[in-house]
């Protein structure tokens, strides 16, 4: 997966109490007055598992603003090891791990073409109702068996 960063420059906390000419000053002294700040913005994990939820090296991705992630099983016709042993997530398993969302939004694609669109609405409906972000299913282009 990958995450995109937004780079900006904050003013160090020593020197918030100063006034602008105080700071201008120091800057043209040659003396760094910012710090460099990454902000996740977009995360896209592409095929993967739901074990990244987990891993501490993947927090970023859970608090990019924007979170593109699959689901490609989402009921209980298909468990959550089916998932697992063929390198896709399970709609459960993010619901399981709901807690450590922090995203404004999460848009879920890569759904298994076993389910209709009405299919990936009522299941996505069940998402939003356990999280504080805006869930959308990106089925533009998507081709169900039903259609």
């Amino acid at each position: 997966g990958y995450v995109v960063y937004s780079v900006r420059k904050k003013l160090k906390k020593q020197y918030i109490h100063l006034k602008g000419k105080q700071i201008e000053k120091l800057k043209k002294s040659g003396v760094e007055i910012t710090d460099i700040v990454l902000s996740p913005e977009v995360a896209f994990t592409g095929d993967t598992t739901a074990e990244y939820m987990l891993d501490p090296r993947n927090a970023d991705a859970l608090r990019a603003k924007i979170l593109i992630t699959e689901a490609t099983f989402l009921d209980d016709g298909y468990s959550i090891d089916h998932a697992r042993q063929h390198g896709h997530t399970h709609l459960s398993e993010i619901i399981e791990n709901v807690q450590w969302i922090r995203n404004k939004a999460v848009l879920l694609t890569h759904f298994s073409s076993r389910y209709s669109i009405e299919d990936i609405r009522q299941a996505v409906s069940k998402l939003q109702s356990k999280l504080s972000a805006k869930v959308v299913p990106l089925t533009e282009g998507f081709k169900s068996m039903h259609t």
